[in-house]
């Protein structure tokens, strides 16, 4: 989505910017003081600058909006096109110079963090642009085939508009599918493109949901149970209007985007597997770094100590394993492939497997934590459409009201050759006490901005899950 706007603009000029722009707003050597409002008006800037921020987003990603339960732009999908993206970027650089105005002295602590957290936040979107992430926007986790498939399981119907929204939603596929085919094919003449191999993972998955009948695919998953307030007769007239939207609208748009794939991006795709393969690859990768781990650590230097970390880790599992009578790692590893004990028997045992762990964990919640979420949380497995080249599990938050339920998916494609070795840590992990806990309390938190709800720092939030996961988790043998 490239524009000349972007072409333009630099992260080094954006923070010359802004330095001049708080040196202005908080005062500066020899510079006249300036008149001093009253913490109280400043404390409201703030919390109106916040807010105003966060309707934008709202506004701006209705599918998100809708996940969360606000269903003001159930009727409307993303704007992937150039202009959007521009727009974005324009309006990121006006909140960042609103936000820089307002002098954070005297007030309350969590008050100055929320205005550092929405500050970082802006100005890596402002950084990051530069790299150009619209144009390569798909891969075989994530991407908007995927996330649409997903929408229907994150949303509540509740009343017949919220069919006819959906419905709505539903004939703007097309233009959304289009205006990231776009992006895609400018990425690709510019040389930024994921690799090969990962796209035709892509090309399979979208196939997959091409060749569904409308009413058999996850966009009909809301005909499956309709509320008491509709009545059969609108009950029967929005199946015909959905199944109607998805067969003319929803599965060609696939098709055509399969035909894309297959015929025009993935002949282009690179064949390195590493993003320094890309313009500018070398720099994105530390950007990425640095805005997972908000660090400014080096990749050599994540790396030794991910090295250092796995050295540590040997050495316990190597004095376990002996405890058990095995020679090495290697020997240990090899018995339990071999165990069938250790193989799940069918996907259904697999699933099992992850609620038993959870619902064992579940009663000793009241004795670990002070506060637990209102959402519950169930275990399913992951789509079909997706599943071969998903992870072994994750997890998907509920609503902020606890109307609809947190989610671990698990995965089940090759159940025979996973291991039941590691479930019940991930169980741990992705379920109770992990990111179940942590997203849904997030959530509901009260006396802070809501933006402050749902950001995400992957050193957190996967540090969190981590701690959780080795707190609850038991000893097993073999």
């Amino acid at each position: 989505m490239p524009g000349s706007l972007l072409r333009r603009f630099t992260c080094s000029m954006l923070i010359g910017c802004l330095s001049v722009g708080a040196l202005t707003a908080q005062g500066q050597p020899g510079a006249p003081a300036p008149a001093t409002t009253p913490v109280a008006t400043r404390s409201k800037a703030l919390s109106a600058l916040l807010d105003q921020i966060w309707q934008d987003k709202l506004r701006h990603s209705p599918e998100f909006a809708s996940s969360i339960g606000d269903k003001r732009y159930n009727d409307q999908l993303t704007d992937y096109s150039p202009k959007e993206i521009n727009a974005a970027l324009a309006r990121g650089r006006d909140y960042i110079q609103q936000l820089s105005e307002i002098d954070t002295t005297g007030l309350l602590e969590q008050e100055r963090l929320s205005a550092d957290l929405m500050l970082r936040s802006l100005i890596e979107a402002q950084e990051g642009a530069k790299f150009k992430e619209w144009e390569m926007p798909v891969n075989q986790f994530n991407g908007f085939h995927t996330d649409l498939a997903q929408l229907p399981a994150r949303l509540q119907f509740d009343s017949a508009k919220d069919y006819d929204d959906y419905i709505t939603r539903l004939t703007k596929v097309p233009a959304a599918f289009s205006q990231i085919m776009t992006n895609m094919q400018l990425g690709a003449d510019e040389g930024r493109t994921p690799p090969e191999y990962l796209m035709e993972k892509v090309l399979v998955q979208t196939q997959s949901l091409a060749n569904l009948k409308p009413e058999e695919s996850p966009f009909a998953l809301p005909l499956k149970r309709f509320p008491k307030s509709v009545s059969a007769v609108e009950q029967k007239r929005i199946s015909t209007e959905m199944l109607q939207a998805i067969s003319a609208n929803v599965l060609p748009s696939y098709k055509r985007f399969a035909g894309f794939l297959k015929a025009e991006y993935i002949p282009k795709s690179r064949q390195e597997p590493g993003v320094s393969a890309i313009p500018d690859g070398d720099a994105y990768y530390a950007f990425r770094i640095r805005q997972s781990t908000t660090l400014n650590k080096t990749a050599a230097e994540i790396h030794q100590i991910g090295l250092d970390e796995v050295k540590r880790d040997e050495a316990e599992i190597l004095a376990i394993v002996k405890s058990l009578g095995f020679a090495d790692i290697k020997s240990f590893r090899a018995a339990l492939a071999a165990n069938p004990k250790e193989h799940p028997a069918s996907p259904d045992a697999l699933i099992d497997a992850y609620k038993g762990y959870i619902a064992g964990m579940k009663p000793k919640l009241p004795e670990l934590f002070g506060r637990l979420p209102k959402a519950p949380l169930e275990v399913v497995p992951v789509p079909a459409y997706m599943e071969k080249d998903q992870a072994a599990a994750y997890y998907d938050n509920g609503t902020p009201d606890g109307s609809r339920p947190g989610r671990v998916y698990v995965n089940t494609y090759n159940f025979a050759e996973r291991s039941l070795a590691p479930v019940e840590a991930v169980a741990y992990h992705e379920g109770l006490p992990g990111h179940h806990l942590q997203i849904s309390i997030a959530q509901e938190l009260t006396g802070l901005p809501e933006f402050r709800k749902y950001q995400d720092y992957t050193a957190f939030t996967e540090g969190w899950g981590d701690v959780q996961r080795t707190a609850g988790q038991g000893c097993r043998t073999l």
